[in-house]
This record gives structure tokens, sequence and C-alpha cells, in this order.
């Protein structure tokens, strides 16, 4: 189904309920720009619920409901529909999420981080519903807050400005910019969640440019200030390409990058913790890394560690060949006996099997060993050796 398609079962629902519905937001402004856009906002007022259900039953699709802000969003082959109740809020307090309560389209679009943001459309008509002349700034490629405060109440619309001008290749309206800079001086990110932080930032690596966002970020003051550290476009990017050349995810790469040697590791997830910390201990035995000579010397090292510590330390301390070989090779190689052949051969104790295991696949890696039979023959003699120094 095209997205005219849905726009039209969309208006035909709200036309039967008799309810008024507003195409809105980011989906305006590129429909403006002639940007393809594959999430569908629309914004109700009136009973929310009773448009999604039928809608998402003539799209023979299920219903996620976010309910912090009653919001539901279906999805369709190829697009994401994202249904919410027009709105008024009010902020409690200074990086806290505002409360909600139902409002008006006006009411709605003012609420709104920027003015190429808070336009509407009524669907059905081609009307421009543009109370801040987001379409002027559109025209002059602006990035415009709707008011002075805007920046303190919610500190996230500073890294979504930077977005959007990176995205967009707009600039930054000057008096926009100052506040900008004047929330950042107030250290007003400092009142956000660790949680909502990691979320822009996340959005921030989801962008073509990412690089130039980070950028301006580090320039602006902003990774400093939140116990962060930015390691350079550089850097983030070798790491990207090593990663796509593994085939491993690169996010926690990059929250690696941003923590190592910072003070806030709070916006890490639990296993981005563990592989920053196992990047750490593989640091700290760098020298026997390095100088480490065949196969079986270098799994030695390396062995239980995982691949996102193994990429970060490969691109820090510019061991990209031997970590490839590593992950590639060494890693995956199998040895044709196990446990329990090590078992029957009389062994009983765990820790000595893993011992005899380990060395024989030394042995192997280094091209001593090819079949069954000769990895048996070794671990009999590794056995046959402890026995005599025993006696």
């Amino acid at each position: 189904m095209e997205k005219d398609d849905i726009i039209n079962l969309i208006q035909e629902t709200a036309s039967k309920e008799g309810i008024n519905t507003y195409l809105i937001g980011g989906y305006v402004r590129d429909e403006i720009l002639g940007i393809d856009n594959k999430d569908i906002d629309i914004t109700v007022e009136g009973d929310t619920k009773k448009i999604a259900e039928s809608l998402g039953e003539r799209l023979g699709v299920k219903i996620k409901r976010t309910s912090q802000f009653g919001t539901f969003i279906l999805f369709t082959p190829g697009f994401r529909i994202d249904i919410a109740t027009a709105r008024r809020e009010l902020y409690p307090g200074q990086g806290k999420l505002p409360l909600v309560e139902p409002g008006s389209i006006l009411e709605d679009l003012s609420r709104r981080d920027f003015t190429i943001n808070s336009m509407a459309i009524p669907i059905g008509t081609t009307t421009i519903i543009d109370p801040f002349r987001g379409l002027e700034d559109i025209k002059k490629r602006l990035i415009r807050v709707l008011h002075g405060k805007s920046f303190i109440e919610d500190p996230t619309r500073i890294f979504r400005a930077l977005r959007f001008a990176e995205r967009l290749g707009f600039k930054m309206e000057q008096i926009t910019g100052s506040l900008m800079d004047e929330a950042v001086e107030q250290r007003t990110l400092l009142t956000i969640s660790p949680a909502r932080i990691r979320n822009e930032l996340s959005l921030c690596f989801k962008e073509i440019k990412k690089w130039n966002i980070l950028e301006r970020t580090a320039q602006l003051g902003i990774l400093k200030q939140l116990g962060m550290v930015y390691p350079g476009m550089g850097f983030l990017q070798e790491l990207d390409e090593f990663a796509a050349g593994l085939g491993i995810e690169k996010e926690p790469l990059y929250f690696m990058a941003l923590t190592e040697g910072g003070r806030n590791r709070k916006i890490l997830t639990g296993r981005e913790r563990r592989y920053l910390n196992a990047a750490e201990t593989l640091l700290a035995k760098i020298v026997p890394l390095k100088e480490s000579e065949g196969r079986g010397e270098t799994y030695t090292v390396l062995r239980g560690f995982p691949p996102h510590p193994l990429a970060y330390v490969a691109v820090k301390e510019d061991l990209r060949d031997k970590i490839s070989v590593y992950l590639k090779e060494i890693e995956p190689l199998r040895l044709e006996i196990t446990g329990e052949d090590i078992k029957s051969l009389g062994v009983g104790e765990g820790k000595l099997i893993g011992e005899i295991l380990l060395r024989v696949k030394r042995e192997k890696l280094d091209g001593r060993l090819s079949t069954k039979e000769e990895e048996l023959d070794y671990a009999r003699s590794i056995i046959t050796r402890n026995r005599l120094r025993k006696n």
C-alpha cells in the first residue's frame, strides 16, 4: 500500500467518525522539502483510540500503544503511523518530562520544538496551518525555537537542533543559536536523566551525518559537561569501518568511545559496561598481546574476550590485522576432541581438562596437529608429563 492510500484511509476513517484529524510536524516539513518520509504523523482532536482502532482494522494490522502520552503506533509494510491526541503541556521543572492533557491543534503546535516542526495539514485538504511561520523558516533554511525558554524547559532540544541542522542543511537562527549557547553554559543538560541523554545520543548515531553532529556537540562543550570524552571523528569512523567488516553492532562501540576515560558511565547499558571493562582489562595486557607470536600465543592472550572489546582495542592500539585474524580464523577453530575425550584418559578435574584443551588448541593453531588422533596423542603426552612430575 502506498502512502497516499494510507492517508486516504485515514481521511475516510476520520470523516466517518466526524473527528478532526491532521498530518503534523516532521511529516509536513518533509513533504514541503520533498523528502521521502516513512513516518506518518497524525494528530487527532478527539477520540484518538477510535481513529487508531478503526484504521488498524482497515489496514489489517495490530496497534502498539505508548501509554505515557496516549500515542497509538501502527506498522504497515514500509510505513510507521503515529496517531496522537492533540495536547497541551506544562513543564513542572527544568529538564522534567511535561505534564500532558488534551488540547486543541493550535495548543499542540505551540508545544513543539521548532517552527519548521510546528505546522499541520487537516487531512483531506491542502491547507497548511502555520501559526509560527515555519514555512518561511523552511524557505530561509533556518532552525528557530518557538519561545525563549524552549531549551530551558526541554534541554534535549539542544540535541534535536543539532540533528535537524545537519540532516536538513539548515542554519541556526541567530537568537536560537544564542539561546542554545546560554542553555549549555547554564548546564541545563545536567538536569536530564542519563537514560534521556543516551536516547538523544543514540538518535544522533542514526543520522547520516552523525559525525558532524557529534563534532558540533563536542565543540559546544556538551560532552565534556556531561562527563564524557570526544575521541575524535577519525577514531569513531575507524571504529565504524572495523565493526562493519566484522559484522558486529556499532552503537556499543560508539558509547564505549565516549565514556572510556570519562567520569560518566551511567549512560551505558549493562552489556556496554561489561564490554568497556573487558576492553580496559585487555588494554592492561597490551604488551604481551603486541609481542605475541604465532596463532597459539595470540589465542592464549585473547581467548574469552567478546568481539566488541576486541574491536575497540584493535582500533585504539592499531592491532586490526591481529585481532581480525583472531576473530575470523583463530577463535572459530574447533578441536576434534572434547572434554569427554580427556575424561576418558583418566582426568577428572575440570580445571585441568580446560588447561589440556587449551594447550592442544595452541598446538593445533600453530600447525603441529591436524587429526583427532594427533590431538589425543598430544593430550596423552601432557597427562603423562603431569603424572611424572607429581611422582
